[in-house]
């Protein structure tokens, strides 16, 4: 198991039993945790389990029975890819101890979450529970949510960073990155908490990278991926049109790229 702070993570299973108990402390499992485990041919995850990531269960071809809670919030792509003899998902309701607003939404995330997993247990979720058919917001991609959120709630943020301490600091390392290669970066990549530049030597065709962790400049890190977005366009504003903010691919980070390579 790996301790975070307020997290307990379990990374990996070797055990020989057929039934497998997640423990009540185990807040995430993370990925290829149980990755090809024969053994399991019964699972009952915690009701402290609120992420299973890629891979967790996959390739288990003995397991026949799941026991979940629908606090689940998230379950990757792949999470139980090859587990061929599972035929029986088996959900505890928890969403009692919540007020009703509540409750529809754990069954909403709960619904696209048991989608990953099988698509029949799935629609006789959203069947029991009267969880709405249609897609909605939430259902589209990182990156079309993306696209669909720029022309109002990334385009207010930006606001907030126009002229912000941490738009400032950025935009100076970058200026002093272009001296030390003396000519544009080849590219820039913009973390919630570091920013991983790419420049050419100075003088000769030999690359130079450089990650800067915690910005190292001492700024707080940026919160989510719509204010990465934000920061990144303010920032391709100061920089000039020598740059661009390249199309958004995944929720970790924003590239920054020249506008003609």
């Amino acid at each position: 198991m790996t301790v975070n702070i307020g997290t307990i993570e379990l990374s990996k299973y070797n055990g020989p039993f057929s039934h497998v108990v997640i423990p009540p402390d185990v807040n995430i499992i993370k990925e290829n945790a149980f990755l090809e485990c024969e053994s399991i041919r019964t699972l009952d995850i915690s009701s402290n389990v609120g992420e299973i990531r890629g891979y967790a269960f996959a390739r288990c071809k003995n397991l026949e029975s799941v026991t979940m809670t629908n606090l689940i919030m998230r379950i990757e792509e792949h999470a139980f890819e090859g587990c061929e003899a599972l035929k029986q998902i088996q959900v505890v309701d928890m969403s009692q101890q919540y007020a009703p607003k509540v409750q529809r939404k754990i069954h909403r995330n709960f619904y696209k979450a048991l989608q990953s997993i099988r698509a029949e247990s799935a629609e006789a979720y959203a069947k029991q529970y009267n969880v709405p058919a249609k897609s909605s917001f939430l259902d589209l991609p990182f990156s079309r949510q993306i696209k669909k959120e720029t022309e109002d709630h990334v385009s207010r943020l930006t606001e907030g960073y126009e002229g912000a301490p941490i738009t400032k600091s950025l935009y100076d390392l970058l200026r002093n990155e272009e001296k030390k290669s003396d000519r544009l970066l080849t590219h820039i990549e913009l973390f919630r908490d570091s920013i991983a530049v790419t420049g050419v030597k100075a003088g000769n065709s030999t690359h130079r990278e450089y990650e800067y962790k915690d910005f190292n400049i001492g700024i707080r890190s940026l919160p989510d991926a719509n204010h990465i977005l934000a920061c990144a366009t303010v920032l391709v504003r100061l920089l000039g049109d020598d740059y661009c903010v390249a199309p958004v691919t995944n929720k970790e980070s924003v590239v920054i790229r020249p506008s003609i390579s």
